[in-house]
């Protein structure tokens, strides 16, 4: 497993598109899921479908406490009251809430906000190490890249051909081709976004890649509609909220919180009961081949017929290894249509298997 210090919250928000989650695991009411936790936001999303539980399992003890504070959150806060407390609307309470909130989380969930205090009046929207290396996109790069207004356009083009000229005439431009060498490059992203190790097993140039994937999502789904682009371009939700903070989904969140089942520890640790379903996130890219493909064989054993297990490839292609080829269906049409539609961007391809 890729050996990291987990201390810092490194995503703030989940940076994968919930309704393509939803979709491609095909969740069903009384279902049993177990999803990675990340920011939390998509294993909180799960409840909405009102599933028999869903495990949530993070490797690292700061996206624990993060979980735990947003699910405190949500059980005790009402909606208008978890945008302030977040931080996607004004607060100047956010410590006050957060005395009231804490005594719904563990001891350890507790310890660690206690002495990060400085991130609850922030808003904890924004104090991941992600989050954060799109503050500095915001402020500081894309201004030399296109004007505000040049930006603002794009959230008002409602037609893929109209986002495919503006593209075209506008967008891609010298400046934001040369952007991508310098800012989404192997150094400064790791510097800056994601941890260098997570790049141990990606052996073809990172920045022509992201823009690719990048582009794609700019010219095939209208940013009004897509809260990750929103999020960085505005510095918050601004037009859209992401689904679990949505007010129609919200109580529903709210009524199921006691189906979540919370395991800190790598991934392996959950596979011991029997699931309908997989949320792997991109756990595949950090680990070599033949780690990936002995966690694989644990999912097979513990899904059920039918069972759906989805994740997604950003830099380094996986796929179901070999030795268990005749043992799931792959829905690569699936997969490719909902690609097609996937708000968060960043990801080149999203792999849905299913147990035959």
């Amino acid at each position: 497993m890729l050996k990291e210090k987990f201390e810092i919250i490194r995503y703030s928000n989940c940076w994968e598109d919930t309704e393509v989650l939803l979709k491609a695991l095909n969740v069903k009411i009384g279902g049993k899921y177990l999803s990675i936790i990340s920011g939390g936001d998509n294993t909180l999303s799960l409840l909405v479908k009102n599933p028999s539980f869903v495990v949530g399992i993070d490797i690292s003890p700061a996206q624990i406490a993060l979980f735990h504070l947003k699910i405190a959150s949500f059980k005790l806060l009402s909606h208008i009251e978890t945008l302030e407390f977040f931080g996607v609307k004004e607060c100047k309470r956010r410590i006050e809430i957060y005395d009231y909130v804490k005594k719904e989380m563990p001891d350890s969930a507790r310890f660690y906000w206690d002495n990060h205090k400085g991130f609850i009046e922030k808003g904890i929207i924004f104090v991941g190490k992600f989050e954060k290396y799109f503050e500095i996109f915001r402020r500081f790069v894309i201004p030399i890249v296109h004007r505000r207004k040049t930006i603002e356009k794009m959230f008002n083009l409602k037609t893929k051909d109209e986002r495919i000229e503006f593209f075209e005439r506008e967008w891609n431009n010298f400046q934001w081709k040369l952007m991508f060498k310098i800012f989404f490059g192997k150094f400064l992203m790791g510097k800056l976004g994601r941890d260098p190790e997570f790049f141990k097993y990606v052996s073809e140039p990172i920045a022509d890649s992201i823009k690719k994937t990048v582009d794609r999502g700019i010219i095939n789904v209208p940013a009004s509609d897509n809260p990750y682009i929103d999020f960085i371009f505005h510095g918050n939700y601004k037009l859209t909220l992401p689904f679990y903070l949505k007010e129609e989904n919200y109580e529903i969140i709210k009524k199921n919180l006691e189906k979540i089942i919370i395991i800190q520890g790598p991934v392996e640790k959950g596979l011991n009961s029997e699931y309908d379903g997989f949320n792997l996130s991109d756990i595949f890219e950090y680990i070599d081949y033949n780690s990936f493909r002995n966690i694989y064989k644990m999912v097979l054993m513990c899904s059920k017929k039918g069972s759906r297990i989805f994740y997604r490839n950003m830099l380094v292609p996986r796929r179901c290894p070999k030795e268990f080829i005749n043992m799931v269906i792959s829905h690569r049409k699936e997969a490719q249509e909902l690609l097609e539609t996937d708000r968060a961007f960043f990801y080149r391809d999203i792999i849905i298997e299913e147990k035959i």
